[in-house]
């Protein structure tokens, strides 16, 4: 059976009887089978993910944006993982998205939050979720996607996001589940580019310093 490459994960410390192979990565010329002239996979693609702007699907799409900006390695995403990325010096990450336009028609523009900064995590041994609820990562990167209106709105555009950089003994000062922009900018946080990120990530969350926060 193959190691999950997250040695961390509950899914790689568990001895449930049902534990699921790594995911192998699907290129989008990949054929579904079991009748004649199949689709591909790129047609599932587009037809579940073309549009970025979905609230589910812009958060994994924050994940991607910060896995790259960071040089993070990619095979396949382990959506049942306590935390949401691993830098290659062993940094977890939960990376939370938020935007002032939505895919639904709105009357105004949506407030900025980033809420499940909290959570239970997911225990394979005892089948159930965690008694209560905790911050799992040691830095939390909050991505803001900054169009106003949907004529400039361009989901492939990296420079229309901006990004916090909030290690997890801010938040664990701040006690709550869900913060605000406003709130984050008042604990002294500043926005970065996607160019910036890597560099912001060293200086607002050195390596040290998150490593003596571990229980």
């Amino acid at each position: 059976m193959a190691k999950h490459e997250n040695l961390d994960s509950h899914w790689y410390r568990s001895d449930a009887k049902y534990l699921p192979q790594q995911a192998n990565r699907l290129d989008a010329t990949d054929k579904f089978s079991g009748v004649q002239n199949p689709p591909a996979v790129a047609d599932f693609w587009q037809w579940a993910y073309s549009d970025l702007r979905d609230n589910a699907i812009r958060g994994v799409l924050g994940e991607f944006i910060v896995a790259t900006a960071l040089g993070i390695e990619l095979s396949t995403r382990q959506s049942w993982d306590p935390w949401d990325l691993t830098t290659s010096s062993g940094i977890r990450l939960e990376i939370k998205t938020s935007a002032f336009l939505q895919n639904w028609p709105q009357q105004k523009h949506s407030s900025i939050v980033f809420g499940g900064l909290k959570a239970r995590s997911w225990a394979s041994e005892k089948g159930r979720y965690s008694d209560e609820a905790d911050y799992h990562a040691d830095v939390y990167v909050f991505c803001v996607q900054r169009s106003r209106n949907h004529a400039e709105y361009n989901v492939l555009d990296f420079n229309q996001w901006e990004f916090y950089v909030v290690p997890v003994f801010a938040l664990q000062d701040y006690g709550g589940k869900t913060i605000t922009e406003a709130k984050v900018i008042g604990m002294g946080f500043k926005p970065c580019s996607y160019s910036e990120l890597g560099q912001n990530l060293a200086v607002s969350a050195p390596l040290e310093s998150l490593l003596a926060t571990r229980v």
